[in-house]
């Protein structure tokens, strides 16, 4: 008889009914101590350049009722993310209006602002200091862990029961319906201390 696996959303609102955490959830399920996985931290002095939740909720609450102010808000964060990019010498932002420049959004174009390519350090960095994670940023970091451990795509399609194609979408972000136990088998190959289920987990929170 054929059995729906669980989602990993499934999973995230029965956690939030119960109030647990994706990493007590990690450490029940692998049966291990609740210290040995990686968790987000408070920083001892808060990055700007690490856009949390609260930082997008405060742009879109004053688009809707202040729109120069978000606008302006916007902005500098903008600035702040191209300034840690230059910091790590990776992929650049379009040379940007200065913050008191009249209405210097909106000759800012989507296809203008590249999506920033983060190394494996950095994205685990986001993760722990709390920052807002898409799911290709999660993909991203399990690339990046993959190549670190030196393991090519189809060598793993028996260990995870998955075909290289499948991998590659969930390296992409591409993958619609995130099942919970192909996002654990995931973390079991390639994650330090739960963090691949952390940052899918956040990922589709966000």
């Amino acid at each position: 008889m054929h059995r729906t696996q669980a989602t990993l959303t499934t999973a995230i609102r029965l956690c939030a009914v119960f109030g647990t955490s994706p990493q007590e959830l990690l450490a029940y399920l692998r049966g291990t101590s609740h210290d040995a996985v990686l968790e987000p931290r408070a920083p001892q002095q808060a990055s700007e350049a690490i856009l949390r939740e609260c930082d997008v909720q405060d742009v879109l609450l004053l688009f809707r009722h202040q729109q120069s102010a978000g606008r302006a808000l916007f902005l500098h964060l903008l600035h702040a993310v191209a300034r840690m990019d230059a910091q790590h010498a990776i992929s650049r932002l379009p040379d940007l209006p200065p913050p008191d420049a009249p209405d210097p959004v909106s000759s800012l174009q989507p296809q203008d602002i590249p999506y920033p390519s983060r190394s494996e350090d950095l994205l685990l960095d986001f993760y722990l200091q709390g920052g807002v994670l898409l799911r290709r940023d999660a993909g991203a970091y399990l690339k990046a862990r993959r190549r670190r451990l030196d393991l090519a795509l189809a060598a793993l399609q028996e260990t995870l029961f998955m075909s290289d194609s499948a991998l590659s979408r969930w390296e992409r972000g591409a993958i619609g319906r995130l099942k919970l136990p192909d996002v654990l088998a995931l973390d079991t190959t390639f994650a330090r201390g739960g963090e691949v289920l952390g940052m899918f987990w956040r990922a589709s929170i966000f």
